[in-house]
């Protein structure tokens, strides 16, 4: 596994690097993710073929891939952020009124658990999240 692994971060590496007819291979997969563009180094070709899948998925979604990563560092912040304790969620405006039966049955300590409550969306969290971070200042 971490030969894989070392292999994977080598090749993402370079492929931001180097350049190949069309520009640099990353952004030339980028644009044209459905093929395999010519001239790829000989090193590449001689990985095996699961290393190589990899090295192109992540080559070619890095954008998507990123935000994923920070959207997951979001989420795990969001359980360091503390609701005060007797919180009135009824007074949000623009809470969706499922959300804020669900808050107050509840009560969660922290915005990370009251994104797990069931009936409690995104939105919902971002508005609270404004209020807390109001009561915060």
């Amino acid at each position: 596994m971490r030969t894989k692994h070392a292999a994977v971060h080598h090749w993402v590496e370079m492929f931001e690097k180097l350049t190949i007819q069309g520009g640099i291979i990353g952004e030339v997969l980028r644009r044209s993710p459905e093929t395999i563009p010519d001239g790829l180094p000989p090193g590449f070709s001689a990985q095996p073929q699961d290393v190589q899948d990899e090295i192109l998925y992540r080559v070619r979604y890095r954008g998507y891939l990123e935000r994923e990563r920070r959207q997951v560092a979001k989420l795990s912040d969001m359980d360091n952020w503390r609701i005060p304790e007797g919180f009135d969620f009824s007074t949000i405006s623009g809470l969706r009124n499922e959300a804020k039966l669900k808050l107050t049955e509840v009560r969660p300590q922290t915005l990370g658990q009251a994104s797990r409550i069931s009936g409690v969306n995104p939105a919902d969290i971002s508005l609270l999240m404004v209020m807390v971070r109001g009561r915060r200042s």
